[in-house]
């Protein structure tokens, strides 16, 4: 039996102090409150791609849903990967927006540092965790 596809837009926003020499990488995130086995995880913005939506679309809506209006989001693609559970598969669509900040009432900043899946990895979602490494070595952040 094949395993149903979900395509999936997200926005990964990076804080602007990110990008001092010497700073680690700060990215924005959300807690999701809800039953199941992702609840109390943390999350970046984002969610289901609806039929004959692209998926730079897709991030804007979801954006707007869960944090508020975009204005004048400029997203940048970042990483397209999948990802399989036992009875589905993701399909990831990354995007960034770098320097912006945005409003702690509705989700908080995380510093990724390089062993970060040793210290907060249960705290994200198995599906996130690709994609926080791949952050780290863009940025140029060694893995511990």
């Amino acid at each position: 039996m094949m395993k149903k596809m979900i395509p999936i837009a997200l926005t990964i926003f990076i804080h602007p102090k990110s990008f001092s020499a010497g700073e680690d990488l700060w990215v924005w995130a959300q807690r999701r409150f809800e039953q199941g086995p992702l609840n109390g995880l943390w999350e970046f913005p984002g969610g289901k791609v609806q039929e004959n939506e692209r998926p730079v679309d897709a991030a804007k809506r979801e954006w707007a849903e869960e944090v508020g209006e975009p204005k004048d989001l400029k997203l940048l693609p970042f990483d397209l990967f999948r990802f399989d559970y036992t009875d589905r598969s993701l399909l990831f669509y990354c995007f960034v927006v770098k320097g912006i900040e945005l409003p702690e009432s509705k989700g908080a900043w995380y510093k990724v540092t390089r062993n970060w899946k040793e210290n907060d990895g249960k705290y994200w979602p198995l599906a996130n965790h690709q994609l926080l490494d791949n952050l780290l070595v863009y940025y140029k952040r060694p893995l511990a």
